[in-house]
């Protein structure tokens, strides 16, 4: 076990003051170095309160441990430049075994796709990867000033978060008061100023003499209590403390304070490492200052700079600014241009701080390097360095075919990283091409999308009609697909809408080489006539096969769209779930390979609806669990839905309690303001009905059917609640409102056409209907339901048939019928519906067979997710990628269910267990 050193507050002076900070950082690195869970601590305080040096603290007292580190504030940083820092210290403690172990996952192919400079093209798979590299390495990560590192580390630290609490993991964090860090919720020390008596303290400490009453009020007012003011205070050259009246003669007098008159030599040294914004390498620092490589090393020491491996860095990152604003305007431009020469041979987007630096660009020369460095930065992921760095190039240098295509780039970089001006930059764009009508569209497309995205959907409805009209003959669909893309949001445009959609699917929809966005559209065009009755089932299906065009349009988006989801819902929605399986297969197995949490939580979200209504109960709950194990780093407009369908699930399995957990859950968080809570309410709905509280199953069922009109939909096939809510006025007594609801519910049903959805109205029909008929609805139904693709909804049909004929004295009739429900529900392990088939069975005088959970069969199915893989011969490393949980989490997995087996360990698992379809499941 390691255990930390002592905290070494002898020697750092800027600690006084600081014992109950040192105390809670003490305490949680102890905790983690025992193997305990992890926490994050935020240091909080202005420039100067001790924040490093209380980082710096911990550091020395982690002796042992597997500690990264880096410095937010780096001026001209590369994009994911802190992460890579990071990745880097920690890759660098292992051995060659170690780190090929480590990288032969996610974390390798986010690596791999870091030093390549490909990783803006896969966004997603980058941040996992090394969010995933820090929390299965690191026992200590340190991030000083994390308000200043880049947008793209940012957003590895966001997606580390939720690794904290379940793996030994210590998170610091320094950061400026008033900035927001991506640790929200956790323990925040705030560091203010020092009193009177901690500043005499300090200075005791710092020049080994006590300071009289007068000197240290003199000092505390000068320096407002910050602890580096009063250590500079100390450490200046003479002169500085006469204005104060301090006695010449006290612990502050020159003679006491170390102090070193600065010479030009010094002064070059510490400008160039401002420039260069260390650490920096040591022959930089001499080549940019112009000192010999005899003298830079003496220098650096003089300069009050830090040496560490050949590489240059102030003491603290308020002394670099103080030194770099004190160059004047000429002199700061020099010595960047004069850095752009020296740095001549490093990446481009290495260049682009200094670029910036320089203001605006004049000279065709400069031109050619601003827009490579701009290109490289966006498809690197950091598109507001892309935006500032194109804004800076004056238009007057381009000619009119250049200027186009530097305007289009800065106006999706200014677009992507939330600049308003965009919209202006894609005006000018389109007006350069006036004559191109390709071009213009293209531009107007974009300018479009910045009104949608303003608030002005008619404005962009407008822009994009007018391209239409001008649009020749062979851009014309590509003109009307785009018209569409928005119009479908304005409602007085729908009407129009749909003549230009279906006139597009005879005469020609765009191809995805035509028009790469067709495709995802159609996608989302198939979902839209899915939601609403009128244009049937099969014409549905048809458009999200259309779209999807087998796997291409997966392939295109990748996983992280949407285009190919929204098919894949249809799909669903259309009874054609085998289909949407094997899509989502392809699209879990995508994000797997690809490290892509964001896809791999969408794609699993959806996966678990259809999984639940093809009867795979134990697949339907794994998805939906390890969905939401996800969806809480990211993704989470996908919760509601997913606990939605999850309670769904434990309900039918007869776990009562957790599906109840599970609602408490998203009941705690709050909804997300989408369709995604109506398919929540939904489940609370099924799991109230189940408890036997119609009365609160109705009251959700309305909430839900609420929220379905608001959103234009009126398709069961997405929400039977006039069947549920049916189910429930029957329970109240209230049926002359159950018979209109399920008549209805019938109706639409019927119009829409797909099995499923017939048969479940047909079963609500039947609860209204008087005996004769009963039977007859509920047989229509059992025969719909054997057409469709809804298992559970099959077996409460046979098992309400079961009973209808049992009580028409039918005994004889109902027996095979119940015995098919249990077999149908053992075989969905939906154990309430099971319970249910095997008491009508035995009124009915049969002998059921017994069901017990025992072995396996008690293992929850996020457990058998986990122990399957491991059956199946994966390592708690690549079960943990393939599933995007911490390994402890795994670990934790592993050992409940080796409990239950009554099992030592996988081997002996492995032969309970049937080999798994690999780890997409």
């Amino acid at each position: 076990m390691t255990t930390p050193t002592d905290f070494p507050t002898a020697v750092a002076p800027s600690l006084v003051g600081r014992a109950t900070e040192v105390e809670a950082l003490m305490a949680a690195l102890s905790a983690v170095l025992d193997g305990g869970p992890g926490s994050a601590i935020v240091a909080r305080g202005a420039a100067g309160m001790g924040k490093s040096a209380l980082l710096r603290s911990v550091l020395d007292a982690s002796e042992g441990a597997a500690v990264a580190t880096a410095m937010g504030r780096t001026r001209g940083e590369l994009p994911f430049g802190v992460a890579r820092g990071v990745a880097t210290d920690l890759l660098g403690q292992l051995d060659a075994g170690e780190a090929s172990a480590v990288l032969a996952g996610a974390a390798g192919r986010a690596w791999e796709q870091l030093n390549g400079g490909r990783a803006g093209a896969d966004r997603a798979g980058v941040v996992y990867g090394l969010a995933w590299l820090v929390a299965n390495v690191a026992e200590l990560l340190m991030v000083d000033d994390v308000h200043a590192i880049d947008p793209l580390s940012r957003s590895v630290l966001e997606a580390l978060v939720p690794w904290v609490h379940d793996s030994p993991l210590l998170v610091l964090v320094a950061e400026r008061t008033g900035a927001s860090h991506p640790f929200a919720g956790t323990e925040t020390l705030d560091l203010g100023p020092l009193s009177p008596a901690e500043v005499a303290a300090l200075v005791r400490r710092r020049t080994g003499q006590a300071s009289d009453a007068q000197e240290t009020e003199l000092l505390w007012r000068a320096t407002a209590g910050v602890p580096l003011r009063v250590v500079r205070s100390l450490d200046r050259p003479a002169g500085r403390l006469g204005a104060w009246g301090a006695d010449p003669e006290g612990p502050l007098s020159a003679d006491r304070r170390p102090g070193l008159q600065p010479r030009d030599t010094v002064a070059r040294v510490r400008a160039a490492t401002a420039v260069l914004s260390g650490p920096a390498p040591l022959a930089q620092v001499a080549a940019l200052a112009a000192v010999d490589d005899a003298d830079v090393v003496t220098a650096v020491a003089e300069a009050g700079l830090i040496d560490d491996a050949g590489t240059v860095r102030f003491g603290h990152p308020t002394e670099e600014e103080d030194v770099y604003d004190d160059l004047s305007d000429d002199e700061r431009r020099r010595l960047h241009r004069r850095a752009l020469q020296l740095l001549a041979g490093e990446p481009a987007s290495v260049l682009a701080g200094h670029l910036l630096a320089l203001g605006p660009v004049t000279s065709t020369d400069d031109v050619v390097l601003v827009r490579s460095t701009a290109a490289t930065c966006a498809t690197s992921g950091d598109v507001m360095m892309a935006a500032h760095l194109l804004a800076a190039i004056d238009d007057s240098l381009l000619a009119a075919a250049e200027a186009y295509d530097v305007l289009m780039a800065r106006g999706r970089a200014q677009a992507a990283a939330g600049h308003t001006e965009a919209a202006i930059t894609f005006e000018r764009a389109a007006a350069i091409v006036e004559e191109d009508p390709a071009r213009r569209l293209q531009a107007s497309e974009e300018l479009a999308a910045c009104h949608f995205r303003a608030g002005a959907a008619p404005a962009a409805v407008a822009l994009l009609r007018e391209q239409v009209d001008l649009a020749p003959a062979a851009l014309r669909p590509v003109a009307q697909v785009a018209w569409a893309r928005v119009a479908r949001f304005v409602l007085p445009e729908r009407a129009a809408l749909a003549q230009v959609v279906d006139e597009l699917l005879v005469t020609g929809w765009p191809s995805a080489e035509e028009d790469p966005a067709s495709a995802g559209f159609l996608g989302e065009l198939a979902f839209e006539r899915a939601a609403v009755v009128r244009f049937g089932a099969d014409h549905a299906g048809e458009l999200a096969l259309r779209a999807l065009d087998g796997d291409r349009l997966l392939e295109m988006e990748t996983a992280d769209g949407m285009g190919w989801w929204w098919a894949a819902y249809a799909l669903h929605l259309a009874g054609r779930n085998n289909e949407a399986v094997q899509t989502l297969d392809a699209a879990v197995a995508d994000a797997q390979a690809r490290g892509s949490v964001v896809g791999y939580v969408q794609a699993m979200a959806l996966r678990s609806g259809p999984a639940f209504h093809l009867g795979r109960l134990d697949d339907a709950a794994a998805d939906a669990e390890l969905a939401v194990a996800a969806g809480r780093r990211e993704h989470r407009v996908f919760l509601p839905s997913t606990r939605g369908t999850l309670a769904q699930v434990h309900t039918w399995m007869g776990d009562l309690d957790a599906a109840a957990a599970v609602l408490a859950a998203q009941e705690a968080e709050g909804g997300v303001g989408s369709g995604a809570d109506m398919l929540h309410l939904y489940g609370r709905s099924v799991h109230l009905l189940a408890r036997g509280r119609p009365a609160e199953a109705l009251a959700c069922l309305e909430a839900a059917a609420e929220q379905q009109r608001v959103g234009r939909g009126d398709n069961p096939a997405m929400l039977p609640w006039r069947s549920a809510a049916a189910e429930a006025l029957v329970a109240l007594g209230e049926m002359e409102r159950a018979v209109v609801l399920a008549a209805e519910e019938l109706a639409l049903a019927e119009q829409f056409g797909a099995p499923g959805p017939i048969g479940i109205a047909r079963r609500a029909a039947a609860l209204t209907a008087g005996a004769d008929e009963r039977i007859d609805l509920l047989r229509s139904a059992v025969d719909a339901h054997e057409l469709g693709e809804r298992r559970v909804e099959h077996v409460q049909a046979l098992t309400d048939l079961g009973r209808a004929l049992r009580a028409a004295g039918a005994v004889t009739d109902a027996r095979p019928v119940l015995r098919e429900a249990m077999g149908l529900a053992d075989e969905c392990r939906a154990g309430l519906l099971t319970a249910a088939a095997r008491a009508e069975l035995v009124a009915a005088g049969g002998r059921p067979r017994r069901t017990a959970l025992r072995g396996v069969d008690a293992l929850t199915p996020a457990e058998r997710r986990v122990v399957g893989l491991a059956a199946d011969g994966l390592t708690n490393r690549e079960i943990a990628e393939s599933l995007f949980l911490s390994r402890k989490a795994v670990e934790w997995h592993l050992t409940s269910s080796y409990r239950k087996l009554g099992v030592a360990g996988r081997q002996e698992a492995s032969a309970l267990l049937r080999p798994t379809s690999g780890t997409s499941r």
